[in-house]
């Protein structure tokens, strides 16, 4: 068994669009030879908390955490307000771990331990950081990470961002311990929606570190193939070369159906935010043409769930004129996302950044793989999105910008639904390989080639 160090600053019981990654490669990595040794911030009044989480990697890493503090806390001062927020949030509950198993590397011997301490200084001196919100995370991680090499060992580093400072960290923590680290980049930094929020005085510092992780990195693994390919151009050969792919994926877990509805009706359900951003009006007009034809209006209904932010869902309905079609059922807890979608008929995607960044992939596209049901997308023909169900061959993809398209998809899924044929919109692709556990091996495989080539 070997260990690999992880840094994940978003980590469970956090429960955030960044953690289920982190999450499941360090459920599986030990059945494929690697013990993940988890370095993560402690997230006391972080958003919103799962601790059932943790049960599933019980046995299967240990997580040290390193308490959150800004950077002014970090240079002396407002410590009182941290000091209250420990006091009203408690520690997360420490991961049970299995007994230590020993890494093929033997202690850090003393005059390597020296040369590190030595390099220290240097780095830290070329290592010019914004003021910004995460650079408080970099040297706790590298004096954490020092410390688990010297007691633990380990043989790489795999570091995942959002943020860039873990990436940072991971830069830094190679250099000392003279061990491959593999970039674990979830969604483009320097293009997309993240990027356009970054702070002018920000953007210098973040292109710059983006280049030098890119080009220091045993391996740089994106989530989405077309982001792959986006970068591979923005990079040297030699850095380009050593980039791959490793998606996203699901578990499957056989939830109940959750169906309160006559099952003489053809049943679509769209599970996701609702805000200006994402504003559904192209998929109720299409709704409302298809329902042109009395048959279709008689027997199709939308089920709306999720968060409405900024945005009159109700409006929208009266004035498009689909009140009988569609149902808003509000906010629904992440826990009842699987049972009412296998309970739905046909899901519905919507996703419609069609600029930079849309080459990412929903979280939610694998979600619907999952409930291996029949898919309406509203997405971008050439986006992450339309990707990944085309290699699934899985549903109606419509675009996002013409609802007669949008009508189009209605009708051959009523068509369908008629016939008793509806089951050829589902999945018919090898979906697998998308599986948590599946992914797990492709990234420990991705290990063993590093660790070969330094062998």
């Amino acid at each position: 068994m070997r260990n690999v160090l992880m840094i994940a600053q978003k980590f469970p019981p956090l429960d955030s669009s960044g953690t289920a990654r982190p999450l499941y490669f360090s459920r599986y990595l030990a059945d494929f030879g690697y013990w993940p040794v988890v370095i993560a911030e402690e997230p006391r009044g972080r958003g919103n908390l799962s601790p059932e989480t943790l049960r599933q990697l019980e046995g299967r890493c240990e997580v040290h955490r390193l308490v959150p503090r800004t950077l002014r806390e970090r240079l002396g001062g407002g410590t009182r307000g941290a000091a209250a927020a420990d006091a009203k949030n408690p520690p997360v509950k420490a991961v049970p771990a299995a007994a230590p198993t020993a890494s093929s590397l033997e202690p850090t011997a003393p005059s390597a331990r020296a040369d590190a301490a030595r390099r220290l200084p240097s780095l830290a001196s070329r290592m010019r950081l914004s003021v910004t919100r995460n650079v408080p995370w970099v040297w706790p991680v590298i004096a954490k990470g020092l410390e688990l090499f010297h007691t633990r060992g380990f043989d790489l580093i795999w570091a995942t961002c959002d943020p860039l400072t873990s990436l940072v960290a991971a830069y830094h923590l190679s250099r000392l311990t003279a061990r491959p680290f593999i970039a674990d980049i979830r969604d483009p930094i320097t293009y997309g929606t993240e990027w356009a929020t970054a702070m002018p005085v920000s953007r210098t510092w973040i292109r710059t570190w983006e280049q030098k992780v890119l080009h220091a990195a045993a391996r740089t693994v994106y989530t989405s193939p077309l982001t792959t390919e986006i970068m591979q151009r923005q990079v040297r050969p030699s850095a380009a070369e050593r980039m791959l792919t490793i998606t996203n994926g699901f578990l499957r877990v056989q939830a109940p159906p959750k169906r309160e509805f006559p099952a003489d009706k053809l049943l679509l359900r769209h599970i996701g935010i609702v805000a200006p951003h994402r504003d559904p009006e192209v998929l109720l007009r299409g709704l409302g043409l298809a329902c042109a034809d009395p048959a279709i209006a008689r027997d199709l209904r939308l089920q709306m769930a999720g968060a409405v932010t900024d945005y009159d869902l109700q409006g929208t309905i009266d004035r498009l004129g689909v009140r009988e079609q569609v149902e808003y059922l509000g906010f629904v807890p992440h826990s009842d996302v699987r049972p009412l979608a296998r309970g739905a008929d046909v899901l519905v995607l919507y996703q419609p950044l069609t600029s930079d960044g849309c080459d990412i992939i929903m979280g939610k596209c694998y979600e619907s793989l999952s409930a291996n049901r029949p898919i309406l997308a509203l997405v971008p023909p050439h986006s992450g999105d339309a990707w990944l169900l085309r290699e699934a061959r899985a549903g109606i993809l419509t675009g996002v910008d013409r609802p007669e398209q949008v009508a189009d998809g209605l009708r051959t899924i009523w068509r369908l639904w008629k016939a008793g044929r509806l089951a050829e919109l589902a999945p018919q692709g090898d979906i697998a390989r998308f599986e948590r556990r599946n992914l797990t091996g492709r990234l420990a495989a991705v290990f063993d080639e590093v660790l070969e080539v330094r062998e």
